[in-house]
């Protein structure tokens, strides 16, 4: 339907080819082509450039305590595969709010949260006001799509001290944590 005209325009757009065949079951399969260009792993150092500034250059995550509510299964994957890349391995991920409250009610020793703004169950806003209750000190960290100034300030009101918009920059997240590592 829809979904296959969009897909073909990009691929098209992108340089592309998007081919169709039918399968043995009676359906059909899709698969696209794309040209890609090779990318050394070093192109700074081959450039002569100076590398750029790793926010967790001398960080050392083995003590940060993370929790995540995120009701995204694919930034939920993608969180956790950049804690595991950065040796982060105490960590908790929670698909709500609500179960991001319980899980702060157990154990009042996490270092940080990523919040989710918009979840089902018990939203981002009422979690951390939830959270905050408990007098406990924790970084909250808004996890949102929403970029404006009057929807950071919903953000500061429930008691979150930063917001990280999405698609997340994997160093804004890194960064984060090297903040809440140093102290």
């Amino acid at each position: 339907g829809l979904g296959l005209s969009i897909c073909y325009k990009l691929v098209k757009h992108l340089g592309g080819e998007l081919t169709a065949r039918n399968n043995e079951q009676g359906g059909a399969l899709f698969a696209f082509t794309l040209p890609v260009g090779f990318c050394p792993e070093d192109r700074q150092a081959q450039e002569g450039s100076e590398p750029s500034e790793d926010p967790m250059d001398g960080v050392d995550l083995l003590t940060v305590k993370v929790l995540v509510a995120e009701d995204s299964k694919m930034n939920r994957i993608l969180l956790r595969k950049v804690f595991e890349k950065n040796g982060l391995k105490n960590y908790v991920i929670v698909e709500n709010g609500k179960d991001a409250v319980d899980a702060f009610t157990r154990s009042h020793d996490f270092d940080i949260i990523f919040m989710d703004i918009q979840m089902p169950v018990l939203d981002g806003f009422t979690a951390s006001r939830a959270i905050r209750k408990t007098h406990f000190p924790v970084r909250i960290v808004a996890l949102t799509a929403n970029v404006g100034e009057d929807f950071m300030e919903q953000c500061i009101e429930s008691g979150m001290d930063s917001r990280i918009t999405k698609p997340f920059n994997v160093d804004d997240l890194l960064a984060e944590l090297a903040a809440v590592a140093q102290k």
